[in-house]
């Protein structure tokens, strides 16, 4: 199944880099519903976060949402720690990106739990620099209220 997946994610880097969206949408959507039938959840989810950064790349900030959800959804439901911490990163970065940082820390905040019970150490300090990103966005994007130290 890995290599199978390697390849769709090489076919779908093609199809993304000639700018034929659709196509590589397509080639996603038959993958997750190849592995669904197989009954590999964890390929399908795979399938779902590469549709999720597809969609996230090109602006679909809801798509890239609702795909990283049932992603997390099936990782749970396999018990896979690791796929879900990694699909809350994902899911950080995409709110980051859509500019809503309390919900860019919220996810990044559960990824490092996620990673840190499954001990990678490296994806634990990842979400939680995004998470600082984030907050640090929250607070350049507000206006200080002149004549007071609360923010509006």
């Amino acid at each position: 199944a890995g290599e199978r997946l390697g390849g769709v994610r090489s076919l779908v880097a093609a199809l993304s880099a000639a700018e034929k969206g659709k196509e590589a949408v397509q080639v996603l959507e038959d993958e997750r519903e190849h592995c669904s039938n197989g009954d590999d959840q964890r390929g399908e989810a795979t399938s779902l976060l590469l549709m999720a950064g597809h969609h996230a790349r090109g602006g679909a900030h809801q798509d890239a949402i609702w795909n990283i959800e049932d992603a997390q959804a099936l990782f749970e439901e396999s018990q896979d720690k690791a796929g879900e911490g990694a699909a809350l990163q994902m899911l950080a970065e995409v709110h980051l990106s859509a500019k809503d940082y309390d919900a860019a820390m919220e996810a990044a905040s559960k990824a490092a739990q996620f990673s840190q019970a499954v001990a990678d150490r490296r994806a634990q300090f990842g979400a939680l620099i995004l998470a600082l990103q984030a907050q640090e966005l929250k607070l350049a994007s507000s206006n200080l209220d002149p004549g007071s130290t609360k923010f509006r």
